[in-house]
């Protein structure tokens, strides 16, 4: 699989060498200026999250990882500039599927991140939206995704913070993140490999939520936030 950067011209593919790879173009040619390794097996699909600051991808191994560009929240082009190293920030462990994970999708929920509570400490807690999986067992999961950040700047600290409104990431440091299953549909396709899940792209219809199987069917879901 291979798909742009939202924003930049940045492409992203994955592998059956089990990785992923960055590429950039440089005077009308294209290279790989950076390689993701983590996953233990195939790399069937990627995505990237609303900002573009953010990858999911989802393997043969049954996990599914979320990385970020080291220099990302220093970069007015989110560290895309420079061959800077990745990280793997968050892995969901083996567990939510019984078989091969081949497709991935970030919801476009909250183009930016949504501030959901303010800690003393003057850190915040953000929701990043969701992730759906569709899998050879037959299930679509999706996982809530939400964060800890600390402002950069003071002056962006509390009272200037508010519960409900959104966030510009390059202003925060990542403290970490959490990614939770909360919803499982068994049996979606009958009883045959799901292909393909991909989030509605209109954030008018966030909700809906679309899978393809070898069943033949192609099938859209509503899923009501959590």
């Amino acid at each position: 699989m291979i798909l742009w950067h939202p924003v930049q011209d940045i492409l992203v593919s994955c592998s059956y060498d089990d990785t992923i790879r960055i590429w950039r173009e440089s005077e009308d040619d294209w290279y790989s200026s950076a390689v993701l390794s983590g996953h233990s097996s195939t790399v069937w699909a990627v995505d990237f999250d609303p900002t573009g600051n953010y990858i999911a991808s989802c393997s043969e191994d049954l996990t599914i990882k979320i990385w970020t560009c080291k220099d990302s929240s220093n970069s007015k082009d989110v560290g895309f500039s420079t061959d800077s190293d990745w990280d793997c920030i968050f892995t969901v462990p083996a567990g939510a599927h019984s078989r091969a994970i081949y497709s991935i999708s970030w919801s476009k929920h909250y183009p930016q991140p949504k501030i959901t509570s303010i800690n003393e400490d003057g850190s915040i807690l953000v929701h990043n939206g969701y992730i759906s999986t569709g899998s050879g067992d037959n299930s679509i999961c999706i996982f809530k995704v939400t964060s800890q950040l600390l402002p950069k700047k003071t002056e962006l600290a509390t009272p200037l913070l508010s519960e409900g409104s959104s966030i510009t990431l390059n202003e925060f440091n990542l403290v970490k993140m959490d990614v939770e299953l909360v919803t499982k549909v068994e049996n979606a396709h009958m009883s045959y490999d799901i292909n393909s899940v991909s989030w509605n792209p209109n954030p008018d219809y966030s909700g809906l939520l679309t899978s393809a199987g070898d069943d033949d069917n192609a099938r859209i879901w509503n899923f009501e936030k959590k």
